[in-house]
C-alpha cells in the first residue's frame, strides 16, 4: 500500500519533469535564469549566442565559452582576442570586441559590442 501511495505522489513529479518538447540532440536546462529551454546537448556544437548551462566550455564550439551574457541567461560568447562584431554577445568584457568597439548592455541588459 504504501508503494502505490508513493507512486501516486510522485507521479505529478514526473509529469512536471518533462522535456520541454525538445528534441534530439537538445535537452531541456535551465538557462541560468531559472527558465527552461532546449539546449543543444551535443559537445562542441553551439553557436555564439546559442543558450547553453553550466560549464564554461563544453557545449560550445571552440573558442566560444558558455558565460552569462549580462542577464543572468547562460550563452555561448567570447571567442578570439578582438574579433567581435557590432552586436555580437561579449560578457560583459570588450576584450571579445573589435579594437573600435566596447562591451556595453543594451537596453535589456544583454552585453553586446557597440
Amino acid at each position: 500500500m504504501k508503494y502505490i501511495l508513493g507512486l501516486i505522489l510522485l507521479l505529478p513529479l514526473l509529469t512536471f519533469a518533462d522535456d520541454c518538447g525538445c528534441k534530439y540532440p537538445e535537452a531541456c536546462r535551465d538557462r541560468g535564469d531559472g527558465r527552461t529551454v532546449c539546449i543543444n546537448s551535443e559537445l562542441g556544437k553551439g553557436n555564439a549566442g546559442d543558450y547553453c548551462s553550466g560549464s564554461p566550455g563544453g557545449f560550445c564550439k571552440y573558442p566560444l565559452t558558455c558565460q552569462d551574457r549580462g542577464d543572468k541567461v547562460n550563452a555561448c560568447t567570447g571567442g578570439d582576442a578582438y574579433q567581435g562584431k557590432s552586436a555580437d554577445l561579449c560578457s560583459g568584457s570588450s576584450f571579445f570586441c573589435d579594437k573600435s568597439l566596447t562591451c556595453k548592455k543594451d537596453k535589456e541588459g544583454i552585453s553586446i559590442c557597440q
